[in-house]
């Protein structure tokens, strides 16, 4: 565009906006303190029911020329104001914890600020936070400060929200439920355990296992009982009975790998292998006798037992896997080479597996490890 090129003002319509007068077509720099105040009643008004933009600074260097859509940007600039959390939720909330400077106070002030909005989408929640996002992404961002105000977790934690869809009404507040159990909790609140008590039997499976997790963070006391109730009384979802274990395992290492012992021995399928993930993730030394006993009797199991043992990250188990690589069974061997080949980063683990196979001069199982490992390279 060259410097004679005009600025022009466009509405959303296409009707193009009253200019200033030619002599106050310019801009002028700020810096300037000579420069003569700017005379808007001179104006001509807009259109009926138009926005135009403010007239520019006098005698600057001519701007490009561009088409402003006035009308839209004034329409963003208002609906962004208006409700920020609900059009980016979680952008919005990482936005104002960025421009939050360092220091206690400071911290506690942008938390109330980003608490405002809650209150507003809990009006007619079902047309202002649909599927609940805003809300969500607040107390999440909360979480993330250390916000121990506890009166919007308590408004979270029975907050249901039951959306119209193509059938059944879906219910989408369970996320929300989950991390304002844990709220209350890190906020010690005098009902906290009672509350999570309660979300144990929550409707939604997500929100049982964010209640296991977040006895974890309870007193043995006081969650042990409720943990070891609920693996007693069973739950339909794996997801479940393995977060109940994973808190027992923090709580009470050693009664609670002896219960998933007993547990693993006695389930099969989808829960004893949710359970013996559970106990490699807690990176127990007991475990490892456990895992390794299962993963001989369960064949059909077999595969995540052997995962499960390297998510101890102990030599003791990645030893009990190479032996299986080098003399095992060859389906056995097989499926400790995938296992071990979510370690290919360990330059030292790799040679040690790929000098395992070769030690079986099989060509088959040979390939099989170049495969596994190329796959996860």
């Amino acid at each position: 565009m060259g410097d004679d090129d005009e600025v022009r003002l466009q509405y959303l319509d296409g009707t193009e906006a009253p200019r200033p007068a030619d002599d106050e077509s310019a801009f002028q720099p700020q810096a300037q303190a000579e420069a003569p105040p700017l005379e808007l009643t001179e104006r001509p008004a807009p259109p009926p029911g138009k926005v135009a933009l403010p007239a520019p600074p006098l005698e600057a260097p001519a701007a490009p020329a561009v088409v402003v859509d006035v009308g839209r940007a004034v329409g963003l600039a208002a609906v962004a104001l208006a409700t920020p959390a609900s059009l980016l939720p979680e952008v919005w909330c990482r936005g104002r914890l960025k421009q939050l400077p360092l220091g206690t106070g400071t911290l506690l002030g942008g938390a109330a600020e980003i608490c405002r909005p809650f209150e507003r989408f809990m009006v007619d929640p079902i047309e202002t936070d649909k599927t609940c996002r805003a809300k969500t992404a607040i107390v999440r961002t909360l979480l993330r400060l250390g916000h121990d105000d506890s009166r919007l977790f308590l408004v979270g934690v029975r907050h249901f929200q039951h959306e119209p869809a193509w059938g059944d009404p879906v219910e989408t507040a369970a996320e929300l439920r989950g991390l304002c159990a844990l709220g209350l909790v890190r906020a010690r609140h005098p009902e906290a355990a009672l509350l999570v008590a309660e979300r144990l039997a929550d409707p939604h499976h997500v929100v049982r296992a964010a209640a296991a997790r977040a006895l974890a963070e309870v007193e043995p006391v006081t969650a042990l009982p409720l943990l070891w109730f609920k693996v007693a009384v069973g739950d339909a979802e794996p997801e479940v009975v393995a977060a109940c274990f994973a808190s027992l395992l923090e709580l009470a290492p050693a009664k609670s790998v002896a219960l998933a012992a007993q547990y693993i021995g006695s389930k099969s399928g989808s829960f004893a292998e949710a359970v013996a993930l559970a106990l490699g993730e807690s990176k127990r030394r007991e475990a490892f006798e456990v895992l390794a006993a299962w993963s001989e009797r369960a064949s059909a199991s077999r595969a995540v037992a052997f995962v499960a043992l390297t998510l101890l990250r102990s030599d003791q188990a990645f030893d009990h896997l190479l032996d299986v690589v080098a003399r095992g069974k060859i389906r056995a061997a097989e499926d400790a080479i995938r296992a071990l080949a979510h370690f290919r980063h360990d330059v030292r683990l790799t040679t040690r597996v790929l000098e395992a196979v070769r030690s079986r001069q099989d060509p088959e199982l040979l390939a099989a490890a170049e495969t596994a490992f190329r796959a996860h390279g």
